[in-house]
């Protein structure tokens, strides 16, 4: 059985169009196809899924209250409520790096997503770099993503974006490993699982 969720990645829309553009897809999705309708959408606790990605990057133009006004649509606008995921920068807790400075986005991410998901792809190279990066920023993530939880009650999950990478070796045709690589990667970046 295939399991889907809705994913929508902002990163290349001009700041000023993506509620906009969020509003009209999501609504015709809901409304006139009926995506929710179906046994096969994911959910969490009960929610149908959706992810957020691109909000919050260095130079992306985005501010705080545009990301809470479109994670409210989604809130407001689907029937039963919505689990949203954010798809964060990998230095989203520091506002540092590729994060957007704003001191408000720490409080925006852990206020109004459900999970926070940070992008690590192309953050380290070999396993050493690997841990050295999961000691440095998913620990500390981690630890405030607990301390806040346990604090206001809220539960937000942590999500860390894995490339699982590839591999023609063990006598795989490489057109098999293309095929596992693209499944692989679909699971991981849009929430398909097969089972």
């Amino acid at each position: 059985m295939l399991i889907y969720s809705d994913r929508y990645d902002v990163s290349s829309v001009p700041a000023n169009k993506i509620q906009r553009i969020l509003q009209h897809d999501w609504n015709h999705l809901v409304r006139n196809k009926g995506v929710l309708d179906s046994p096969n959408y994911l959910k969490e606790r009960g929610k149908p899924v959706i992810a957020l990605w691109g909000f919050g990057f260095e130079h992306a133009g985005h501010t705080p209250e545009l990301v809470r006004s479109i994670v409210q649509f989604f809130r407001q606008s689907t029937p039963g409520g919505v689990y949203v995921m954010g798809g964060a920068p990998s230095c989203w807790r520091l506002s540092e790096g590729d994060a957007d400075r704003h001191s408000d986005f720490v409080n925006m991410w852990l206020n109004e997503f459900d999970a926070i998901s940070p992008w690590t792809i192309g953050r380290y190279k070999d396993e050493q770099e690997a841990d050295a990066f999961a000691e440095s920023k998913m620990k500390g993530d981690v630890e405030l993503i607990k301390k806040r939880n346990e604090e206001t009650g809220r539960r937000v999950d942590y999500i860390p974006v894995v490339l699982p990478g590839g591999s023609v070796s063990l006598s795989l045709s490489l057109k098999f490993a293309v095929t596992m690589l693209i499944l692989v990667s679909l699971f991981v970046f849009v929430g398909i699982q097969f089972i």
